[in-house]
């Protein structure tokens, strides 16, 4: 497995992460995978938004995660990549990063 974290501090429209989800909706229908889910939800006061995806043919997924404050000020974003065949590991693992994340 594979993780990645970035942070950054700023100023985000409070629905950037419903215009994530269009995007990458866009961007799967050019390349179809065999898994792709988003799901917006709350944790801690703040939203986060998962993306599983898991291309067809290849042995590696990514999940992907988008934090925002609750002010909208800060944002903590992530990819997890995993075998397949260790997705159900991978997804207790990703579960647990996005409900320890808390903003300051």
């Amino acid at each position: 497995m594979f993780l990645s974290i970035n942070g950054a501090t700023g100023e985000w429209k409070s629905d950037v992460l419903e215009n994530r989800i269009k995007g990458l909706a866009e961007m799967n229908s050019w390349a179809p995978t065999k898994i792709f889910t988003t799901k917006i939800d709350t944790f801690n006061n703040y939203k986060v938004l998962l993306v599983n995806y898991e291309y067809k043919n290849q042995e590696i997924g990514k999940y992907i995660f988008y934090s925002l404050s609750k002010n909208n000020k800060k944002v903590l974003n992530g990819t997890l990549e995993y075998l397949v065949a260790d997705r159900e590991k991978a997804t207790e693992i990703v579960n647990n990063i996005i409900k320890s994340i808390k903003f300051k």
